[in-house]
């Protein structure tokens, strides 16, 4: 006696995109973007919001590609905690400022802060 194949099943182009959408829309629920939650998404300029377009599209292409819809959650998420940045006109400025000064070549060495601290 022969030994039998096991039979593949084929899953037609219809049911993989319903598959795959299906996985997008629990992705984004999951992260609080739907047609009710997205109201954090709205404190961006339109050039942050092409830019978060952008970075998802790329997301869901590599999700698309190898299956793994972390990549989009992250991409969701990092966006989220930036928009709970955005009102808070004085944290942003004081990252601005950082982000000068880091430019500018003023910092301190962390050896110098733990000594500073008592960390050592």
């Amino acid at each position: 006696m022969g030994k039998k194949e096991p039979k593949q099943l084929t899953v037609s182009p219809e049911e993989k995109s319903r598959e795959t959408a299906l996985d997008l829309l629990d992705c984004l629920e999951r992260s609080g973007i739907s047609s009710k939650q997205n109201s954090w998404i709205d404190c961006f300029a339109d050039w942050e919001r092409e830019e978060f377009r952008e970075e998802l599209k790329k997301a869901v292409d590599n999700a698309l590609s190898g299956g793994n819809w972390l990549g989009v959650q992250e991409v969701i998420e990092c966006w989220k905690e930036t928009a709970e940045i955005v009102p808070d006109k004085e944290l942003l400025a004081d990252l601005e400022e950082s982000s000068e000064q880091i430019k500018r070549g003023e910092t301190i060495r962390w050896e110098d802060v733990k000594k500073e601290l008592d960390l050592e």
